[in-house]
């Protein structure tokens, strides 16, 4: 019996290893949106992905540090959510992991932070760069992408988590028309003495009117939960009667064991079958 079963597992995963493949196309933008940055970008493109018809395209932030498990988990999601088509955003300079601390604090922050950069062990001055990341998003980016794939942009799409949850709230601020569905997982919107949470309050209910759908998700405890608590309150006092909404607490889970949860239950929120 544990024998058949160890070859059931084995032949499921070799199959599911076979149907899954994608196909993965990289190239490379040197940005003049952000001085003297070239970002490495990676396409994954569904499974049977086929030029005349179109897709969702959704846009991940933190490519170096998530883009295995995003790779791993589209075999297994294929059976839930439509096809869609990842991008996948990183500096062509990140190798180790200080890298990607340096760069995604540049990034995917609003304000410069002498304090965080410190903390972090990061020069000053390095933080506050999100500006100047969303204008090479929308000018150069996406663009670029949706000119050579078969793009849907009624359900183009973002993914971030932690400052990327953050950058993402920054985007809902500053350009919400630019993204339809908007998958925040545990933003650390404490950032700079929780400047965007104070925000959130002051924006007009109006300004979401161009976003379809918002699933908000963070881990069981921790200093994100109120950042979460938060944004989920402001969002829901604007009274967005054509805004989905999905919010959820991932339990025992702490801030990093819960991307993969927040990762399948936003995808197949936002685009399930």
């Amino acid at each position: 019996m544990k024998k058949l079963i160890v070859l059931l597992v084995f032949a499921l995963l070799i199959s599911s290893t076979v149907i899954g493949q994608s196909k993965i196309e990289k190239f490379e933008i040197k940005s003049a949106e952000v001085k003297g940055v070239t970002y490495s970008i990676d396409i994954v493109l569904p499974i049977g992905y086929d030029s005349t018809k179109k897709y969702p395209i959704i846009y991940m932030t933190d490519w170096w540090f998530a883009s295995h498990l995003a790779k791993s988990l589209m075999p297994i999601l294929m059976y839930n959510i439509k096809p869609i088509i990842i991008v996948g955003i990183q500096d062509k300079s990140t190798i180790t992991p200080n890298d990607w601390n340096r760069n995604r604090s540049r990034d995917l922050t609003p304000t410069n932070e002498k304090t965080s950069d410190k903390l972090s062990g990061l020069p000053a001055g390095t933080s506050g760069g999100a500006k100047h990341f969303l204008a090479f998003i929308k000018k150069e980016l996406i663009p670029t992408v949706e000119k050579k794939y078969a793009s849907d942009t009624e359900k183009r799409g973002y993914f971030g988590y932690s400052l990327g949850g953050l950058f993402g709230t920054y985007i809902i601020l500053n350009e919400p028309q630019l993204f339809k569905n908007y998958l925040i997982g545990s933003p650390s919107l404490w950032w700079d003495d929780y400047l965007l949470a104070k925000e959130l309050k002051k924006i007009k209910a109006e300004s979401f009117a161009s976003i379809k759908s918002i699933f908000l998700a963070v881990e069981e405890e921790g200093s994100q939960l109120q950042s979460y608590s938060q944004m989920r309150e402001q969002i829901l006092k604007k009274k967005l009667k054509n805004l989905q909404l999905e919010s959820v607490i991932i339990l025992g889970e702490s801030h990093m064991t819960a991307i993969p949860s927040a990762m399948i239950k936003g995808l197949k929120f936002l685009y399930g079958k």
